[in-house]
């Protein structure tokens, strides 16, 4: 997967979020022999994965938002089909307005742990 995503992008992956959030150390200690580190999980998600609609997936991000905070949010269709991504794209939208609106900076999770480094 890394080396496709560095043919795709022109840059070799460098963090990792375990599958669901689980087995956190030892995905972590996996991932850190392979190059990537930190592991990273979030503090806000929409459980857009799912059926959720997007006003359900804008008020759960909302909620949990805070500064320094990471949102989870999924931007594909899981491989054997599953649920259109729409409802996410919308919700996004609005989370974005919401949070640049009360003087939030949006920024990647690299940006982030850069600016607290």
């Amino acid at each position: 997967t890394s080396a496709a995503i560095e043919r795709a992008t022109g840059e070799a992956p460098r963090l990792m979020r375990p599958p669901y959030g689980k087995d956190v150390a030892r995905v972590g200690r996996l991932a850190g022999e392979l190059g990537l580190d930190p592991t990273v999980l979030w503090s806000a998600q929409g459980w857009d994965w799912d059926t959720t609609p997007a006003s359900e997936i804008e008020a759960l991000v909302l909620r949990d938002c805070a500064p320094g905070g990471i949102v989870l949010l999924h931007d594909g269709v899981p491989p054997h089909g599953g649920t259109s991504r729409e409802p996410m794209l919308e919700a996004l939208a609005r989370i974005l307005a919401r949070v640049r609106g009360d003087g939030y900076d949006v920024v990647t999770v690299s940006q982030l742990l850069a600016a607290a480094a």
